[in-house]
């Protein structure tokens, strides 16, 4: 799962139907069988990853970590109230989120990159894929503050990393026999004290609303 930024003042989405295109192309009787095959795979995937995404957010929602809680409930207060939230879908991955900034301080759009069998992968290790949505929420709300960049040494890049540290500790601290992988394991090594206790991680976010 990524999440990438352009601060451009106009930025085009890519030009992908969205997933309610897909099913209103579905209905056309005159739809070649071949392209029928690709978007009803489309159509599936897309919102089976809506239903996995709704259920991963719920047990976020209800970490045993508050700053996990914080962070949660401040995503989805943006993706409520300001994001112009839409799914696209194209062969290889689904687009989910896009930000759009109302209040004209600086307008950018930016999106989280979420392969087509990601519901496939949370089923599979719910841990693993919570703490990348974890990760995903540090760096939207990153992006709402104006505190996002490229860079992988950045403070955003590592604020990131110590909330998914802070989510998995959590986990742990829930169900100490819980599978961490390798990636998992270093990450707690790294952030030893989670989210808290780092100079620069933590700072006054914006209101949402």
């Amino acid at each position: 799962m990524l999440f990438s930024i352009d601060r451009r003042r106009s930025v085009q989405f890519p030009d992908l139907p969205l997933l309610e295109d897909l099913e209103t192309m579905l209905r056309n009787p005159a739809l070649p069988a071949s392209n029928r095959k690709e978007l009803e795979a489309l159509t599936v995937s897309g919102r089976s990853i809506e239903v996995s995404f709704q259920k991963a957010m719920k047990e976020l929602r209800e970490s045993p970590s508050h700053a996990i809680r914080e962070l949660i409930s401040y995503y989805s207060s943006l993706v409520k109230n300001l994001l112009h939230t839409r799914i696209v879908a194209s062969t290889h991955i689904i687009q989910l989120v896009g930000i759009n900034d109302k209040e004209g301080a600086f307008s950018y759009r930016s999106v989280a990159v979420i392969p087509t069998n990601w519901h496939v992968m949370y089923e599979r290790n719910p841990i693993f894929e919570l703490g990348d949505i974890v990760t995903l929420a540090s760096r939207a709300r990153d992006a709402y503050n104006g505190k996002l960049d490229k860079d992988n040494n950045s403070l955003s890049w590592k604020r990131g990393e110590a909330y998914e540290a802070e989510f998995i500790m959590s986990a742990l601290a829930a169900n100490p026999n819980v599978f961490l992988t390798d990636c998992q394991r270093r990450l707690i090594e790294k952030w030893p004290h989670g989210i808290h206790n780092y100079d620069g991680l933590e700072y006054v976010q914006r209101a949402t609303e």
